[in-house]
């Protein structure tokens, strides 16, 4: 192997490091793996316990010590099995890598027995309770993780709160870990949610965030420089190679210049596979446009991409 992957003699601390850090998504893969092993092994040594559990209870009574000592191993034996699937789901996560100019939030969201909640969303409040827009959300996949990104960061007061909520806009969680957004940045965090959901779904409000799992949403509002919403624009995606321009398509905005694109993740997996820069452009009517992004965006399945658009005089 080549040594720019491989740490050798009279290597600096720094391309030492460099080294480790390129072989860590192998290690950790291999971890992985070996820990799944481990969950089989324990799962056939319950099965044995629980086999022989049930034979001792007939022949010995259920109060035997020894009888109470083989349920309290297969107890242990089943709580290391929980474990064991909960650190094989961790080590399989792949770090993700940000721009400079983009914040990075993901990690699991889990219920009581520390299983993965499907479909919950996650966003971020700010200490009054406020949903911060700008900062979007994002849907938890099947095992529980979740994957939140944002290059919106201007005007931003930390510190900010996780928030859980169910797919009708209940809230389920709110942490309590304050959190500082910042460029370049990766964060990992890890949510046990341990009450019912409270609190009114908002309806058509948008008061509260709700994610949906396989999509990504595009949403946001057009307004002038007076904070006022535009209506009847047209909002477009577009790729800068021109790819994928029919299939992305468009929308208008609504009365109060707010809009909504939404990609199912099954209907555009070459797209993603080919992972394009999108970018965003407003139009109006007569097709005179008005606005161009600067900034781009890529598909993320489960998220939500804000885009809040000022047009100018």
């Amino acid at each position: 192997m080549s040594k720019e992957n491989n740490a050798a003699p009279g290597d600096s601390p720094d391309q030492i490091l460099q080294a480790l850090q390129q072989k860590l998504p192998e290690v950790d893969l291999m971890r992985a793996s070996v820990l799944d092993g481990l969950q089989l092994l324990s799962t056939a040594r319950t099965a044995n316990l629980s086999s022989e559990h049930a034979r001792l209870s007939v022949k010995l009574g259920e109060d035997h010590p020894r009888v109470a000592e083989l349920a309290l191993r297969q107890a242990a034996n089943e709580e290391l099995i929980r474990a064991l699937a909960i650190e094989s789901e961790r080590a399989r996560v792949v770090v993700p890598k940000p721009a400079e100019d983009t914040w990075i939030l993901h990690g699991f969201v889990f219920d009581q027995q520390l299983s993965g909640l499907a479909g919950v969303t996650v966003a971020l409040y700010d200490a009054k309770g406020e949903w911060i827009r700008q900062l979007g959300f994002a849907a938890a996949s099947a095992n529980g993780y979740f994957h939140l990104e944002t290059r919106d960061l201007d005007n931003l007061t930390p510190p900010v709160f996780v928030h859980v909520l169910t797919t009708q806009g209940a809230h389920l969680h709110t942490d309590d870990v304050p959190l500082t957004p910042k460029g370049g940045l990766v964060l990992y965090h890890e949510v046990v949610v341990t009450g019912t959901a409270t609190g009114t779904p908002p309806g058509e409000s948008r008061k509260d965030p709700v994610a949906e799992r396989g999509v990504w949403t595009v949403r946001g509002r057009v307004a002038d420089q007076a904070g006022k919403g535009l209506g009847n624009l047209i909002v477009s995606l577009y790729d800068k190679d021109f790819l994928f321009d029919d299939r992305l398509g468009q929308t208008e905005t609504d009365d109060k210049g707010e809009f909504e694109i939404n990609y199912r993740r099954e209907d555009f997996r070459d797209l993603i596979e080919r992972k394009p820069d999108i970018y965003v452009k407003v139009f109006d009517q007569e097709g005179n446009e008005l606005y161009s992004s600067k900034k781009k965006y890529r598909f993320g399945s489960g998220r939500v991409e804000i885009v809040n658009v000022v047009i100018k005089k």
